[in-house]
């Protein structure tokens, strides 16, 4: 019995550390550009250069993502700093929901890990954006202020708010010690969102049995069915979007290309690591709607998908 406790504990001991220290390196990563955003660029620069119109600001913010290769687990912290940075809120939600599926090196990580093929880059890169677009739509009106409490919208340290006047060594300073203060905070919640999910892991015998136990029909209603499974799957996993691809194309193949898909795109918009993250350093009102708007979406997309695309060969 108590050896069977000690297999456990060590177990769950190296789902939390593998997973603590694939996430660490890409938050500290996102910590280090928000804080670089934060102090060198000019207040007011990124306003001037964001569309005015709100669905053109939605694209610019999906193009962002494209070009700034962040990954779910650094998403969160540049968010908030765009935030702060007074982009607007759906433009800011294109961005934190497209960039860690858009970007080069998830693209490169799905093409190595389904053997080359480009077809399944290409639909989870196009589905991505269509489902963050259908997200960022759902906050168009809403303002920052209306999700984000103003104390951790304007939170910031006293170096980084006067950025601009500094000198060279002073904004190097200044970037050190924004990104210390971040690191505490993100890094305690992202800690809590890892332990919840090596929890959960734990409790469904590593996540995976009870789903692939199941005999789900690629057809009916048993399609809609592994469609939410994989999703629901994504969300306990919590898997960081430059390596989920090579689970996926493990314990997806008894799942239809739907579901797989469901997994790919899912996942790297919301799992349990992030909710809390950004329940955390933005607010659970936001975190909580991120989370239902984004699962309502992407089932819907998927299960438009499913029936109309099943033509359509991505694997």
């Amino acid at each position: 019995m108590q050896k069977a406790r000690r297999l456990i504990i060590i177990h769950a001991l190296t789902l939390f550390t593998g997973t603590w220290l694939e996430a660490v390196p890409f938050l500290l990563l996102g910590i280090i550009f928000s804080a670089v955003v934060q102090v060198v660029v000019p207040d007011g620069f990124l306003q001037k250069i964001f569309p005015r119109n709100p669905v053109s600001g939605i694209c610019f913010g999906i193009l962002g993502g494209f070009f700034l290769p962040v990954c779910d687990c650094a998403s969160v912290p540049v968010f908030r700093s765009l935030i702060k940075k007074g982009i607007p809120l759906p433009a800011a939600v294109a961005f934190l929901t497209a960039a860690p599926i858009i970007n080069p090196v998830v693209m490169l990580s799905t093409w190595y890990a389904y053997g080359g093929n480009t077809r399944i880059v290409l639909a989870r890169s196009l589905s991505g954006m269509v489902c963050s677009v259908l997200v960022a739509l759902t906050f168009l009106g809403k303002k920052s202020a209306d999700f984000i409490p103003a104390d951790r919208e304007q939170k910031t340290c006293d170096e980084c708010a006067s950025g601009s006047g500094l000198s060279f060594s002073g904004k190097v300073s200044a970037v050190v010690s924004y990104s210390r203060s971040e690191f505490i905070e993100a890094g305690s919640w992202q800690t809590v969102g890892i332990a919840a999910a090596t929890l959960f892991q734990l409790l469904t015998g590593g996540g995976t049995a009870p789903f692939l136990s199941l005999h789900v029909r690629p057809s009916g209603p048993g399609l809609f069915l592994s469609i939410a499974l994989m999703m629901g799957l994504a969300y306990v996993l919590s898997l960081c979007s430059s390596s989920d691809a090579v689970v996926c194309s493990v314990i997806g193949k008894t799942f239809s290309p739907a579901a797989q898909l469901a997994f790919l795109v899912f996942g790297p918009m919301m799992d349990i690591k992030n909710t809390v993250l950004l329940g955390g350093m933005c607010s659970w009102k936001l975190s909580l709607r991120m989370l239902l708007t984004t699962f309502v979406e992407c089932f819907c997309v998927m299960a438009v998908f499913a029936v109309f695309g099943g033509g359509v060969r991505i694997l």
